[in-house]
């Protein structure tokens, strides 16, 4: 590989490293390994997106609000929520996984609709929050088990190991919705 992919440009651009990636392509041209690359890349997105997010803080909590909330709507976990047993039809459905996919698809491209500025930057914040949600609540899931499990006579089975491992992967699709929605609309013209 030559020059590095339009995604990756696009989205170092995004988040305000756009000068990196000329140099990253001379420094390909020159020798430099597919390794040194797609860690140099690692480092500007991490490194963008920290910085915008201290930039904004009222930005980024809105943006992981706004996914916290939209999840917890579309889940019928708030009392304002049209459709509580919403929650319960969505858990029980064979199809669990894509319904809860979706959730997190549409929590992401919503993110990224009202954050057009920074939308890479507050798309990779709300992942990062709910991620660290969904954690909390799955160790805590684990801990009552194992504290509680032999009193209560509840056990680990397989389908709670994969529900526990579904929730760590659950919030990368706010990043699916997120920057999909980045790269296919075209960037707000400044007035």
């Amino acid at each position: 590989m030559t020059r590095i992919p339009d995604p990756v440009v696009r989205l170092l651009d995004d988040l305000g490293q756009s000068q990196l990636a000329g140099d990253l392509t001379e420094e390909l041209h020159s020798g430099r390994s597919q390794v040194w690359l797609w860690w140099q890349v690692s480092a500007a997105v991490l490194c963008g997106v920290a910085s915008i997010l201290r930039a904004n803080p009222y930005l980024t909590f809105r943006a992981m609000a706004l996914g916290w909330i939209t999840i917890a709507v579309l889940n019928g976990l708030l009392p304002f929520s049209p459709r509580p047993e919403i929650g319960a039809w969505v858990h029980q459905s064979s199809a669990w996984v894509v319904l809860l996919a979706g959730q997190y698809i549409f929590a992401g491209w919503l993110v990224a609709r009202l954050h057009t500025r920074h939308r890479v930057a507050m798309v990779i914040g709300a992942t990062m929050c709910l991620t660290l949600l969904n954690a909390v609540t799955v160790a805590s899931r684990i801990y009552f088990v194992w504290r509680f499990g032999e009193y209560l006579r509840v056990e680990m089975s397989p389908m709670t190991a994969l529900s526990f491992a579904v929730s760590f992967c659950l919030p990368l699709m706010t990043m699916v919705g997120g920057i999909w929605t980045s790269t296919r609309d075209p960037r707000p013209t400044a007035n």
